[in-house]
């Protein structure tokens, strides 16, 4: 291999100094072999512009509706929701497009010491699917008890204001410690 001799030189065996030096030296110059690993960057940002871009056109469709904060309705609020789920899951599929171009050129750095674009498409169409599914997974992980809480809390309100508040202090506890727990894991 043609990186034993250097690495013998970074580290070396009877002391086990490294010398950062020449570690910093080495990945900048693999980081200038494969630059091609900021153009994911590029194309997450404009993802990221046209999102904004989308949810812009969003508040000015509210508005030309006629929907202001003072006429909030039920109909608002479930549009409203179904709107920001939408935001929500665009995100998630942003994100793991992103995320599966940098595994994909990831990949081919660490296996080939070399990546290109198509390294970078190959990725995206190979991982976004996994990547889309387990960002599911751990949003469901912390919305699914949230949700359920909600609809307990919501019918103690219901049954009685006292059991209501007594029902969202007992169950945000309980979830502010699950939540602590799932991100531990």
């Amino acid at each position: 291999c043609p990186y034993n001799n250097f690495y013998k030189a970074i580290i070396r065996r009877k002391y086990m100094e490294v010398h950062y030096g020449l570690l910093l030296k080495k990945s900048w110059n693999d980081l200038k072999k494969n630059i091609i690993i900021f153009l994911p960057l590029v194309f997450a940002l404009i993802f990221s512009l046209l999102f904004v871009l989308l949810v812009v056109l969003e508040v000015f469709g509210f508005i030309a509706a006629g929907i202001s904060v003072e006429t909030v309705s039920v109909g608002f609020i479930a549009v409203a929701i179904v709107v920001g789920l939408v935001d929500l899951l665009l995100l998630i599929l942003i994100d793991a497009v992103i995320g599966g171009m940098y595994l994909g050129l990831l990949n081919a750095i660490t296996t080939r010491k070399k990546a290109l674009t198509s390294d970078m498409w190959a990725g995206m169409r190979k991982f976004s699917g996994l990547y889309f599914n387990v960002s599911m997974i751990q949003l469901s992980i912390f919305l699914v008890p949230l949700f359920i809480i909600g609809i307990l809390v919501g019918l103690g309100f219901l049954a009685n204001t006292a059991l209501g508040v007594f029902l969202a202090f007992l169950l945000g506890g309980i979830y502010l410690l699950y939540i602590i727990c799932a991100a531990v894991i």
